[in-house]
């Protein structure tokens, strides 16, 4: 042939697996009859294009071609190494041509790392389905695979493995579980172990969750249920009880309670331990009447649970005195007797009296 050259790159990370091509250029006239090609610093995985080729070990013979292509994996290196591939074929015009070409094995000593999407490190989730994301980081050879290995344990430091996930990876690699302790077993430990082209491995240290199963408990406490007040401000109580508090202080728990009156957000506190809470709420702008009042208190894994509704009755307005007689001005005797009438639409009337000329008050 008058040449052999390679066409395109002829340089890969080690372990990955590429295609390469070489291209024997002959004239019109000319016919291989023997192609020899050894090649080192890569393992010949296929012929993908040489029809008249076979492989043996390191050795690729071959016989009348123009284009011989190679699925090849690199092999591994401890520093980035060139290789040289001898190729030698003889034709019937010009007799035997040699030639060297030079592959380029780069080394890839670095596993690949991530970032942690979620859940985040030391948070408190429900045992229900839990989506696992990482964002894997691979400059080198490139990202090739991930899984998630875990367990559940009664405290954090425990070492063992349940079970492992695939991940289905993209930009990022995500897998779904639904979270299933077992009684006493709420930590859950889990851990990913991503694999580079190149065959690094990196086992990843553990990252904790805990696996929250119940909703905190609350009850209202007062005002008590049909109530009548007639202030302008009142504090509403109820007690919270959340299973999680008292857990390892990495977690950090805490609740959110809420005071609602007609559904209307009133006030809300933070909470890190079981209490008898107190929110206290303007009543200003609320009509007389049944209004409703209860408190709802979220935690850190998203449980929610509400106090029964209560209502109480606002009464800031007076009895209505209304006078038959006698009317005003009027001359009456001294057995002349006085007439009126008293009433209360939200409240019964406790009790009525006037007070005479003498400053005496007189109960009816």
């Amino acid at each position: 042939p008058d040449d052999i050259d390679w066409t395109g790159s002829h340089s890969l990370y080690e372990l990955t697996s590429k295609v390469v091509r070489i291209d024997f250029l002959k004239s019109n006239q000319s016919s291989l009859s023997q192609v020899n090609v050894t090649v080192t610093g890569a393992s010949v995985n296929s012929i993908v294009q040489g029809a008249t080729c076979s492989i043996s070990g390191s050795l690729v013979t071959c016989g009348d071609i123009d284009i011989l292509r190679l699925n090849i994996t690199a092999s591994n290196v401890a520093a980035t190494t060139n290789f040289d591939w001898d190729v030698r074929a003889i034709d019937s015009q010009s007799g035997l041509v040699n030639k060297t070409l030079q592959l380029e094995v780069v080394n890839d000593a670095i596993a690949p790392r991530y970032m942690l999407n979620s859940p985040s490190a030391y948070t408190l989730v429900k045992n229900s389905s839990t989506l696992f994301n990482v964002t894997p980081i691979e400059a080198e050879s490139g990202f090739n695979s991930a899984r998630m290995l875990y367990d559940y344990y009664p405290a954090i430091g425990s070492s063992s493995v349940l079970g492992e996930s695939t991940m289905a990876c993209g930009t990022e690699c995500t897998t779904q579980l639904t979270l299933t302790p077992s009684a006493g077993n709420y930590y859950f430990g889990y851990f990913f172990n991503l694999t580079d082209k190149a065959g690094n491995e990196n086992i990843t240290s553990t990252h904790w969750v805990y696996v929250d199963v119940f909703a905190p408990i609350v009850a209202a406490t007062t005002p008590a249920d049909n109530v009548t007040i007639n202030v302008n401000s009142y504090n509403y109580g109820f007690t919270m009880q959340e299973n999680t508090f008292g857990i390892n202080a990495l977690f950090s728990p805490q609740v959110v309670c809420s005071l609602y009156i007609d559904s209307t957000l009133k006030n809300t506190t933070t909470l890190t331990v079981n209490a008898t809470v107190t929110l206290a709420s303007s009543l200003s702008g609320l009509a007389d009447g049944s209004h409703s009042w209860y408190a709802t208190c979220v935690d850190s894994a998203g449980w929610s649970a509400s106090t029964a509704s209560r209502t109480f009755v606002l009464d800031t307005t007076g009895p209505v005195i209304t006078l038959s007689s006698p009317t005003n001005n009027s001359v009456i005797n001294t057995t002349r007797f006085i007439s009126l009438s008293v009433s209360d639409a939200l409240s019964s009337v406790s009790s009525v009296w006037y007070t005479d000329s003498t400053g005496t008050n007189v109960t009816i």
